[in-house]
């Protein structure tokens, strides 16, 4: 019996969603808003909550089972389509060796596929292994191409579903392969911005198709298609051809002859779904033609959310965790609480279904709207938690692993208990070696969307497990591809386990009202400012998507709701006070392969059987070591541990195995545990990705037209890339620049470079002051330079340095060297050092007479360090590349860097 029958609950309404504009190019033509900052607190009104004295019946809600298996395919690739270029075209079948996950007890594990009913059995669990994080490889037959005409074969694609099964229990990933024997394509050619658009909106979408590993293929037969939804055949009178000219305007592609051809479609689309995509291209494999297939991607369509409904669903969150605290504070047990709580949303006409878990303090609900929710109590803080961390014995010595990014992603909440952790950016300060940052002054939703630049991920707070009742259409809504074997799609974008999710709360606070509702576009000035057509200021909580060029000193786009965009696709869910991630989020942004070295979970059972959705997903993105934990944990344990164990690895250059037993490992009563590599020590001093062996920019920081090639109309690096920057390329409207921060070393204190430097400045702009500039230099923590690209009157390289002195405003030698006349002085017509005539199918700026010109490999020679390397060694130094406008925008400047040396 229930003595309480009113209890006074305080309800704070959400604060409003506040952002910072950063108009920071990645390259790629996407400008992405800056963190979000938090407001004060809002003080409300107190709501009276009014629980009867008889306990309601619950005996017809029945909480739901923890799935104990969990599969995920995680390499060669981790995407949901992929090709592979072993095989021959005929005489045999070619294979691929699928790496796999396997969370949870299983008797069998095996692979089915949709040619002729193959199976191929893995080998079963050793005797008393371990039913924790085993990785398997499975060797998977794939179709052949087949012969379609004289000479010609077509490629065709496999599905592949993994399966373990513990008695009538399975569980399974999917992937669909595309056999291309000869063709190396990599591992996403294919590439689309946005990757969501809004039911009827008419915003064009922007395919890219990268060629660069291809040898021998037909230029005049690249072409994009529709798929159907097994992503094995053409959707009829969908094919259109795609470009490498150069004409962002017109084909939408950035560069001509650099390998990539583009093509933008126009098309609104009414119904909500999936779209999916695929390139082709003709080429030769050993004397005979394959039409050969990207990989499928998908363009989601959702509906726009209404802000009304949005707020409505927050309403009904936020009266459920009052509802709930108030029954916790009357003595109700927990269980009791959850069952009611998914009685109480299923009687709100706003809730399609709701339900609970075993073992969380976590209601869900899934709103008419296509929207998620969850609501947890406020008032129980969850069990105590071990937080220190002991040395185990016998731990495996660290292996040092050079890190893709120096950056920590760290998401800790804002709240009580939480103070520590948010003071961890200042602990990143003060000149340490490695010189790590956190990516973003504070880990918002917008930087979580970078986590593919970051080397250490932490996501700590409240959170749990949701949605393992929902049903299969709404599971269909959102992608999953483990309903049943003969479902028609893998998860192309969305949910990749049949169970529960595992979810975490963000720290972002979050208001209804600020979701777009229409359709509008934007223009990005010289300036980095962001205006809308009519030349109000854009919003700061909206992202402007580049579309057009921005040579004439302007980039046009349309303004670009990102955060509705993952809410009604199931990427994110509506919480009490903000927003949640769910493991789609992860999948979709952090990519595979380019994923963190160390990520930790800092929620209850983030890796034991039932949970470790969040830890799949990271693994598959290319983590070595995720920790997390076993137990439950209230939030503020989660974020001490997590907090501790941040410091211990970047601060003290520990590696997770000193510092965490394996899952599978017996440690007492040790509630965190590691899963993958334990022996990863991120603590590399020198420069990452020097020469861009990775074919990103990881390590470096990057703004404006910042990128990395392996060609460009003809001119290759020493090895595979070469970095690419420019002062106006494609979307890009004044500059492009790199930066990186490492520390130098006791005999690596020499430094040689290569550039080539291209621009259709110099007939028209030798002897300007205002022709564009290249600069290349190393700074240390006291503001001192040494300028590695420089001139003998100049700490830059311009147009000026490799002028003709017949061109421009310098009609004759005599006038060199005059004030702004400095015309040639790299540039040295008897030792051979000609400027080279830039072919006119290649031009930047298409229409210009002059054309363009580029000085050729020029070596910067050695330039010694010392100076810097006397005060320098065991401090960070920033190593800076740039190329600036300064003053046409219209007249491009490129310029490539490679073989990058610190020795």
């Amino acid at each position: 019996m229930v003595n309480v029958r009113f209890r006074t609950v305080a309800i704070a309404l959400w604060c409003c969603l506040a952002l910072s504009w950063s108009c920071s190019g990645d390259g790629g033509g996407l400008y992405v808003p800056g963190d979000l900052s938090v407001p004060d607190a809002v003080e409300t009104d107190s709501v009276a909550v009014d629980i009867p004295e008889e306990m309601p019946d619950l005996s017809g809600v029945s909480l739901e089972e923890e799935e104990g298996l969990l599969v995920r395919i995680v390499g060669p690739h981790s995407d949901s389509s992929f090709t592979w270029s072993a095989g021959a075209l005929e005489g045999s079948s070619p294979f691929v060796p699928l790496g796999v996950v396997v969370h949870g007890e299983y008797d069998s594990l095996y692979a089915m596929t949709d040619a002729n009913d193959q199976v191929v059995p893995a080998d079963p669990p050793a005797e008393g292994e371990s039913a924790a994080w085993r990785s398997r490889q499975m060797k998977v037959t794939l179709k052949p191409p087949v012969l379609v005409g004289d000479g010609l074969f077509e490629a065709q694609a496999t599905r592949v579903w993994i399966v373990a099964q513990k008695g009538e229990v399975k569980a399974w990933d999917s992937v669909v392969v595309v056999a291309n024997p000869g063709f190396v394509m990599g591992k996403r050619p294919l590439k689309l911005l946005p990757d969501v658009v809004f039911a009827g909106d008419t915003s064009g979408v922007l395919f890219r198709f990268d060629l660069n590993n291809v040898e021998n293929f037909d230029a005049s037969q690249v072409f994009l298609m529709e798929a159907d939804a097994e992503c094995s055949k053409k959707v009829e009178g969908t094919a259109r051809l795609m470009k490498d000219d150069g004409l962002i305007d017109e084909s939408g592609d950035e560069i001509g002859a650099d390998r990539v051809y583009s093509v933008r479609l126009h098309q609104a689309f009414e119904q909500p779904g999936i779209r999916l995509y695929r390139a082709a291209v003709t080429g030769a494999v050993a004397g005979k033609k394959l039409v050969a297939y990207s990989p499928c991607i998908a363009l989601r369509v959702v509906k726009r959310a209404d802000p009304l409904d949005c707020t409505v669903a927050r309403s009904v969150l936020l009266d459920l965790r009052g509802e709930m605290d108030a029954r916790l504070d009357a003595g109700w047990e927990r269980t009791d609480v959850r069952k009611w709580g998914v009685l109480h949303l299923l009687e709100q006409k706003s809730v399609a279904e709701a339900g609970a878990s075993e073992g969380e303090d976590l209601v869900w609900a899934r709103f008419h709207t296509g929207m998620l929710g969850i609501a947890t109590p406020s008032r129980y803080a969850g069990p105590a938690s071990t937080v220190l961390f002991p040395d185990p014995a016998g731990s495996e010595p660290a292996t040092t692993v050079l890190p893709r990014s120096r950056r920590v992603a760290a998401a800790f909440p804002e709240k009580d208990g939480a103070a520590d952790a948010g003071k961890w950016p200042e602990r990143l300060e003060g000149g340490k070696c490695p010189p790590f940052r956190q990516l973003g002054s504070k880990l918002r939703l917008s930087a979580l969307r970078m986590i593919a630049e970051a080397g250490v991920v932490v996501m700590a707070g409240q959170g749990g497990r949701a949605f393992g009742g929902l049903s299969d259409e709404a599971r269909k809504a959102y992608d999953s591809a483990t309903l049943e074997f003969d479902a028609p799609i893998p998860a192309w974008t969305g949910w990749e386990h049949a169970g529960a999710q595992d979810v975490v709360e963000l720290a972002d606070p979050f208001q209804c009202d600020l979701l777009s509702t229409t359709y509008d576009s934007c223009i990005v000035k010289k300036d980095g400012t962001c205006v809308r057509s009519d030349n109000s200021p854009c919003p700061s909580y909206l992202e402007c998507v580049l579309t057009h060029g921005g040579g004439a000193g302007v980039a046009k786009g349309v303004l670009f709701d990102r955060v509705q965009a993952d809410l009604m696709s199931g990427r994110l869910a509506l919480t009490v006070n903000g927003l949640a991630v769910t493991p789609s989020f992860l999948k979709h942004y952090a990519g595979g392969d380019v994923g963190p070295q160390v990520a930790m979970l800092g929620f209850s059972h983030s890796v034991t059987a039932g949970g470790g959705t969040m830890a799949a997903e990271l693994l598959a993105a290319g983590a070595n070591s995720v920790v997390g934990s076993l137990a439950e944990v209230s939030a503020d344990d989660a974020v001490s541990a997590t907090y501790e164990l941040l410091g211990r690895l970047v601060e003290e250059k520990q590696a997770p195995a000193w510092l965490i037993p394996r899952v599978e490992a017996a440690f007492g009563d040790h509630d965190w545990r590691l899963a993958g590599a334990g022996n990863v020590a991120i603590h590399f001093p020198g420069l990452l990705n020097a020469d861009f062996a990775s074919g990103t920019l990881d390590g470096w920081e990057h703004t404006g037209d910042a990128r990395v090639l392996e060609s460009l109309c003809g001119i290759k690096p020493s090895g595979q890339f070469m970095g690419l920057l420019s002062s106006g390329l494609g979307f890009t409207v004044q500059t492009g620049r790199i930066s990186q921060e490492f520390c130098l070393e006791v005999g690596k204190l020499v430094f040689e470079g290569w550039y080539d430097f291209i621009s259709h400045e110099f007939e028209g702009g030798c002897g300007s002051a205002y022709s564009d500039t290249f600069r290349m230099y190393v700074e240390d923590d006291k503001g001192q330079k040494i300028h590695l690209a420089r001139t003998e009157v100049a700490d830059f390289i311009g147009v000026n340095a490799l002028c003709p002195c017949d061109a421009g405003a310098c009609p004759s030698c005599g006038q060199c060297g005059s004030a702004f006349c400095v015309c040639g002085e790299l540039y040295h017509p008897d030792d051979g050092e000609l400027l080279i005539p830039w072919p006119e199918e290649c031009a930047f700026d298409p229409g210009d007479e002059d054309g363009a010109f580029e000085s050729g490999w020029r070596h910067t020679g050695e330039i010694a360090l010392t100076q810097l390397g006397q005060g320098g060694l065991n401090k960070p130094v920033r190593f800076v590349i740039e190329v600036s406008d300064q003053g046409s925008a219209g007249s491009t400047t490129t310029v490539l860097v490679d073989s990058l040396t610190f020795k």
